[in-house]
């Protein structure tokens, strides 16, 4: 989940489904559960360089459809039977 900014500001881990829907009778739309950045960044310290720099803050307002391409490279598909 990304701020207007582009900066991470959440990590999508739910959506509601089917199951959802069948218990109300209604299709959900938009519907999704994420856990803040803050608590999920301590989990990763220990993957992060001590010699990485800190990302500059933008001067101006990205453009939707470079934050779109950014994060994309960022995202991977986890799949877990």
């Amino acid at each position: 989940m990304l701020d207007e900014n582009g900066n991470l500001i959440g990590v999508v881990v739910a959506k509601l489904g089917i199951r959802a829907a069948q218990a109300t009778n209604d299709l959900p739309q938009n519907v999704s559960y994420a856990v803040k950045s803050a608590y999920a960044l301590p989990l990763l310290d220990q993957y992060q360089d001590a010699n990485q720099l800190e990302p500059a803050s933008p001067t101006t307002k990205p453009l939707f459809e470079d934050m779109i391409a950014k994060a994309q490279q960022s995202v991977v598909l986890i799949l877990a039977y």
